[in-house]
């Protein structure tokens, strides 16, 4: 699906089929999504684990597992239907971590879109030296209050045992980040979401794969987490800011635990697959696209915070922008 096609008025249904036992053409093809790609970036993450035993103590919570780390992988790949279009997927390996009941939701806005830019030019210059955790891209501030916007977000679906959805989806930005969208309430790029449910439940078995004759590498611990069309150059070359909840699946709800901020997990991530496989087309820089005669920024685009960050301000790839 083109990210053209995205509102944030818009629900993508695109929870992968592979975690619900598909048809072997289903799997196979989305096996093939792993195996085949133009171009990707993996970011690693803490890995993470539920403390506790009863579903319904104040115990039962998301910690961090310091012995061990995720990774998230965004893949991307030539569209076949769409003119200079991909499509960008995302899986999660867990390793050998336990994720019974654990949810996990995403949610996603796009940097480009409808043949125009959604960030500033400035926005969008800085945006190739983030390493990943969004600071330098959106700015510290920026990051922090979209981690408590998304911590409420998480408490919800551990209360609900659902991600958000319909009118009780908050798809509005945080008063900090509103710099960056000229004022708005909403991205300019759009909302999309990506319902995992509990579905972390649940992961890739070989047996499967074998049964299927397909040809894989995958193991028991990657999680497909769906994927979202897009500009293959714009992809490739400027972060899309994503939005990663983590929560407990608790059975009783009734009391109010003063907690539950602590219960939940939150992973922002600023996701640029910019690594080109050999063989594949490399688009031109960001500094060549951004300075086209032609390139089109929409009208509500402003700079932010006029110091975002100060973390990291090279490439973590080691390539030039």
């Amino acid at each position: 699906m083109q990210s053209s096609t995205i509102s944030y008025l818009t629900i993508l249904a695109l929870t992968s089929q592979v975690l619900f036992l598909p048809s072997h053409a289903n799997l196979c093809t989305n096996i093939d999504d792993f195996n085949n790609y133009n171009a990707s970036h993996t970011y690693s993450m803490p890995a993470l684990r539920i403390n506790g035993t009863k579903r319904d103590d104040e115990g039962f919570n998301i910690v961090e597992d310091p012995d061990s780390s995720w990774y998230i992988a965004s893949r991307l790949k030539v569209s076949r239907v769409v003119d200079d279009g991909s499509m960008n997927n995302l899986w999660l390996n867990t390793g050998s971590s336990n994720t019974t009941n654990m949810g996990m939701c995403e949610e996603s806005t796009s940097s480009y879109e409808l043949g125009e830019y959604k960030f500033s030019k400035e926005v969008l210059e800085r945006s190739v030296n983030d390493n990943g955790d969004c600071k330098t891209m959106l700015g510290e501030e920026c990051v922090e209050a979209l981690r408590v916007h998304y911590t409420e977000s998480a408490i919800y679906a551990m209360r609900k045992g659902q991600c958000p959805s319909g009118s009780d989806w908050n798809i509005t930005v945080p008063q900090q980040c509103r710099g960056l969208v000229g004022g708005g309430e909403h991205w300019l790029g759009g909302m999309s979401a990506i319902d995992k449910g509990i579905s972390l439940n649940a992961t890739l078995q070989q047996q499967l794969y074998n049964e299927s004759n397909c040809d894989t590498s995958l193991n028991a611990s990657m999680h497909s987490a769906g994927g979202l069309g897009g500009s293959y150059n714009q992809s490739i070359r400027f972060p899309q800011p994503t939005f990663l909840t983590f929560w407990p699946n608790r059975t009783d709800m009734s009391r109010y635990l003063s907690s539950w901020d602590d219960d939940v997990y939150v992973k922002i991530v600023c996701l640029r697959p910019d690594e080109v496989t050999e063989g594949s087309v490399v688009p031109p820089s960001g500094q060549e696209l951004l300075d086209r005669p032609d390139a089109k920024f929409n009208k509500n685009t402003t700079q932010g915070p006029s110091n975002p960050s100060d973390g990291v301000v090279e490439n973590v790839c080691g390539k030039k922008f």
